[in-house]
């Protein structure tokens, strides 16, 4: 609960990235707060709760706007049990909502990493 901003303990609205980070705490891609906070959106398309991810199987089609898109990670509005990035949900492209955001990422430039 103190290492994420779930519904249980936390302020009950999003809060900055790096909120719950501590020395050592990010991933090995130097990122922090992947699960809770919020519910992170996708490109990937849903196709239901038991289908297996493919990028053969049409979840990469990104000429369709209108199908709901995955989102992972749980955010501070649910139990803590979700606040994992294996974690999946989906919501339909036009239902926002404050526990609902994105992660912005840029491709480092070569060797810097």
């Amino acid at each position: 609960v103190a290492r994420a901003n779930t519904s249980e303990g936390g302020p009950k609205t999003t809060t900055p990235v790096g909120q719950y980070a501590e020395a050592g705490d990010a991933s090995p891609y130097g990122c922090h707060d992947l699960a809770g906070n919020v519910w992170e959106w996708t490109s990937s398309i849903w196709h239901g709760a038991g289908e297996r991810y493919s990028i053969d199987n049409n979840h990469e089609n990104n000429k369709d706007q209108s199908s709901a898109r995955i989102l992972r990670g749980g955010s501070w509005r649910f139990d803590p049990q979700l606040a994992r990035a294996a974690s999946r949900s989906r919501n339909a492209t036009g239902d926002l909502g404050g526990y609902v955001g994105f992660r912005l990422a840029r491709v480092a430039a070569p060797g810097s990493h």
